[in-house]
């Protein structure tokens, strides 16, 4: 089966990653699409505690679009390399696609062992506004179906707006507004 593997820091998840989702679904052969938070970033990231985000991202799963938490089982930090070749490794079945925002296209070719990725997994770079995709490497695609949808929602936005108590509705499912309160996350 296809399936494309939205990997990050989901702090929180919100909108525009189901959005994305959505498209990669809609526009692409992916048959599912799967959320995979990571364990710690490898570069020190600050990120409140993995068990929340990863309850967050399985809040916002349904049919087709699913959380693993493959990345997380290690409790370690993983480059991403590291985790496409356990992914590889343990759904062997499968033929997977990593989703990266243009945004991050540009800086891709400088992580860990990026080009050695290339030759395991096909990376589905997704538009965002401001940040053209150029330059394509082999094993790298983009959507450009005229029909896509782009966001600016990030979650470093939400996290601020929470700390000033303004609401997140629509910029987060009900589910995961409910759960960030419920726990008081991203009050400090």
């Amino acid at each position: 089966m296809k399936i494309a593997v939205l990997g990050g820091g989901f702090n929180p998840p919100h909108m525009g990653h189901l959005l994305i989702c959505r498209q990669v679904l809609s526009f692409t052969g992916n048959r599912e699409v799967w959320f995979l938070p990571y364990f710690q970033h490898p570069w020190d990231k600050q990120s409140i505690d993995c068990k929340h985000r990863l309850k967050m991202c399985k809040l916002m799963s349904s049919g087709n679009i699913k959380t693993f938490d493959l990345e997380i089982e290690t409790r370690k930090k993983n480059y991403t390399f590291e985790t496409v070749v356990e992914l590889v490794k343990k759904y062997p079945q499968h033929d997977f696609s990593w989703v990266i925002g243009s945004d991050l296209w540009p800086e891709f070719l400088t992580w860990e062992k990026a080009h050695e990725m290339l030759k395991k997994i096909k990376v589905l770079v997704f538009p965002r506004a401001g940040y053209p995709v150029i330059n394509l490497q082999q094993n790298v695609s983009t959507i450009s179906n005229k029909l896509t949808n782009t966001t600016d929602i990030s979650s470093e936005k939400i996290r601020e707006m929470v700390r000033q108590g303004l609401p997140v509705d629509g910029l987060v499912t009900k589910a995961v507004g409910d759960y960030i309160k419920q726990n008081k996350l991203y009050l400090a």
